[in-house]
């Protein structure tokens, strides 16, 4: 498959997803996988996230 318009940038870092239950960040994931890009899903979600009161959350 072409792919027109394209444009590849190095990323620093692993991109790690995330979403409201740990679902819908696995297609990102793949997605970005498939582009060549470092990514993981952050299983836990942001149910566990915000479960935890030591971890940062800026709401707004």
């Amino acid at each position: 498959m072409l792919l027109a318009g394209v444009v590849m940038v190095a990323l620093p870092c692993r991109v790690i997803t995330y979403c409201g239950g740990g679902i819908a960040a696995t297609s990102d994931a793949l997605a970005l996988a498939v582009a060549g890009i470092d990514a993981a899903v952050y299983d836990g979600s942001l149910a566990e996230w915000v479960a935890d009161p030591n971890a940062p959350l800026e709401t707004g």
